[in-house]
């Protein structure tokens, strides 16, 4: 049934009770969107969370690449500020030893004989470096997106207590009638799933400059402005 099918008074009362669900919920914003690519409760079900009411798709899709283009640049500076020494030092090694064979190899012994030119730089071996730490970067950002959780797994380990796991498991996911498949219930999810213990217990260590980047305050503003952002299925 079409929203014209209905009486005035009908479609008037549908309106103003969209209105009133679009006034709830956040509008769409880079900020809201690198909060929800950031947790992975969320992540998957990102772009279908931008679908709201007075919202054409061609801005959604935008506000999208934007966050994402965001995202990727946030994110290499998070790992460099974890990596980059270790990087910076590995390539000195190799870039000193490659010096030394040629030196040990060219060397006159009279070094009056020896044409001095200009002073051997490095900036070259500091741009490798950081292409390098930034290629890296990129790529975990990109498992990052793909990654998924099977969210039973880990309310086995945050609810050890078999009788609390089985109400847990048993509303975190729901039926998809029209694709005749299970999905994820996002919603519950969030509220039962402590996504900070899910970091120090599962993926801490991997996943650290992720980590990192979402305790840096972007999801602040999302939080503010609702309450429960999670209440889209995302597939299982």
């Amino acid at each position: 049934m079409k929203l014209t099918h209905l009486s005035e008074l009908g479609q008037r009362c549908i309106k103003r009770t969209l209105h009133q669900i679009a006034e709830r919920l956040p509008k769409p914003s880079v900020p809201m969107v690198m909060a929800l690519l950031l947790d992975p409760r969320t992540k998957s079900a990102a772009e279908t969370f931008l679908r709201i009411p007075d919202t054409a798709d061609a801005v959604t899709d935008k506000i999208l690449e934007k966050t994402k283009a965001l995202l990727r640049i946030e994110h290499r500076v998070f790992y460099k500020g974890l990596y980059s020494n270790y990087e910076h030092e590995s390539t000195a090694v190799a870039f000193t030893s490659t010096l030394a064979q040629y030196d040990s190899k060219s060397s006159p012994e009279n070094e009056s004989d020896l044409i001095f030119g200009d002073e051997v730089s490095q900036p070259a071996t500091e741009t490798t470096a950081e292409a390098t730490l930034n290629a890296k970067a990129d790529a975990l950002l990109d498992e990052w997106l793909d990654f998924r959780v099977d969210w039973v797994e880990v309310s086995k380990l945050q609810f050890p207590i078999q009788v609390e796991q089985d109400k847990v498991v048993a509303k975190l996911s729901v039926l998809d009638r029209k694709r005749n498949v299970r999905v994820w219930n996002v919603e519950q999810i969030c509220g039962s799933i402590a996504v900070c213990r899910w970091f120090a217990e599962v993926d801490q260590i991997k996943y650290t400059s992720i980590a990192n980047l979402r305790a840096s305050g972007w999801d602040v503003v999302f939080q503010q402005r609702s309450k429960n952002a999670c209440y889209q299925p995302a597939p299982l």
